[in-house]
């Protein structure tokens, strides 16, 4: 009868073991998931915020050169490049790349930040320039 009673226990172990196992899998799986789709939708709202600031900026540096009248172009074989002061004070160097439709803006806050152009963005920056 000993033997018996240490076989069920046993048992009763087992069982209860596997379910801690079944529990821990389940929890894991369900944290993966909620993890993975907590991420997703935070880096799609960051991608969003990220990509209205692009449009924004350029928009800024756009009307910043149509007041500025005379702007100062350096046309090179890929490239244009431009220095503008903006109205905060801060120095920034626009690089308008002509093959690839892309606006390099770079400034003396470590700004460094490339923003692809859509054919609409980068015909006005041409307008621009070659009003000058």
């Amino acid at each position: 009868m000993k033997h018996i009673k240490k076989f069920n226990k046993f048992e009763q172990t087992n069982e209860s073991l596997m379910d801690y196992l079944s529990y821990f899998i389940i929890g894991d799986l369900l944290y993966r998931f909620l993890k993975g789709f907590i991420l997703s939708r935070l880096r799609n709202k960051f991608d969003d915020f990220r990509e209205k600031n692009a449009q924004d900026t350029i928009s800024d540096f756009l009307s910043e050169l149509k007041k500025m009248g005379k702007i100062p172009v350096s046309e090179f074989a890929d490239r244009f490049f431009m220095r503008i002061q903006s109205k905060n004070g801060h120095e920034y160097d626009l690089r308008l790349l002509k093959e690839e439709k892309v606006l390099i803006i770079s400034g003396d806050n470590n700004l460094d930040e490339e923003i692809p152009l859509s054919d609409e963005q980068f015909d006005d920056f041409l307008k621009l320039i070659k009003q000058s």
